[in-house]
């Protein structure tokens, strides 16, 4: 994965990597805050993962049926702020017990706001490798579609990684925008399904902040369960090596 031939393609990979890459973009932005998950920690049953009977939606199937989305053990997915369509999908995901709000219901042991976006088919013929990644995503383009508000100066890269089929990258934005109750730093894991671009993400909360060993694992996770109900991983190598680490900000 992760290959680009010229640099039309480098172009185009840009314009998939901006179009997928921020879950705060106007329909998504208006899907957490509609939701109401955001504020909604779901803190009421602590650790009642291990305990708690499975109850509302596990996982759905988008884009045509050639991913299908779901989290790890404790996470629900909020049906009524999926978005299906034929240039791309995007998932929300939440505690079950914040998505039903019920006390009872599931709540995961590394509590997070998830997301998913998924590019229309073909759109993982674009995506670059992990050097080319790291260069986009250190440049002003593609710190602005990182950020929340669309601002380069708003965001910095903190970490850059390959894990397997998977590109992580973390961020820390300052511009103090997106559905409130979130924390300032993202998540996210870029990937190749099913020759559909694929951005998941985790999102920690504002009154419990996520460290960031427990984030990335919780990523790993859900973009390796989305893989494996998706028709499986690719062979992937079990050592994570660090590409960027604290990315220059460069223009």
């Amino acid at each position: 994965m992760f290959i680009w031939t010229s640099s039309l393609r480098a172009l185009g990979a840009a314009c998939v990597l901006t179009a997928l890459v921020g879950c705060f973009g106007d329909v998504e932005t208006k899907a957490i805050e509609e939701s109401g998950v955001a504020s909604q920690t779901g803190e009421a049953a602590p650790g009642a993962a291990a305990r708690s009977p499975v109850q509302g939606t596990r996982e759905v199937a988008v884009a045509e049926g050639a991913v299908t989305v779901a989290g790890p053990d404790g996470y629900c997915i909020d049906t009524g702020a999926t978005k299906d369509r034929k240039r791309g999908a995007f998932v929300l995901l939440a505690s079950c017990a914040s998505v039903l709000q019920s006390a009872s219901a599931y709540v995961p042991v590394t509590n997070a706001l998830l997301t998913v976006s998924v590019g229309g088919e073909g759109s993982a013929d674009l995506l670059v490798d992990a050097e080319a990644s790291r260069a986009y995503f250190a440049s002003a383009a593609g710190r602005a579609a990182l950020s929340r508000d669309g601002k380069a100066e708003s965001v910095v890269v903190e970490s850059a990684q390959v894990s397997g089929d998977f590109f992580l990258v973390q961020t820390l934005d300052s511009s103090g925008k997106g559905p409130d109750g979130l924390g300032p730093r993202t998540w996210r894991a870029f990937f190749d399904q099913g020759g559909r671009a694929v951005v998941a993400s985790v999102i920690g909360y504002e009154e419990r902040a996520l460290e960031p060993t427990a984030a990335f694992d919780l990523l790993r996770r859900f973009a390796g369960t989305i893989q494996s109900k998706s028709g499986g991983a690719r062979p992937a190598t079990r050592n994570v090596s660090e590409v960027g680490g604290g990315l220059p900000q460069a223009d």
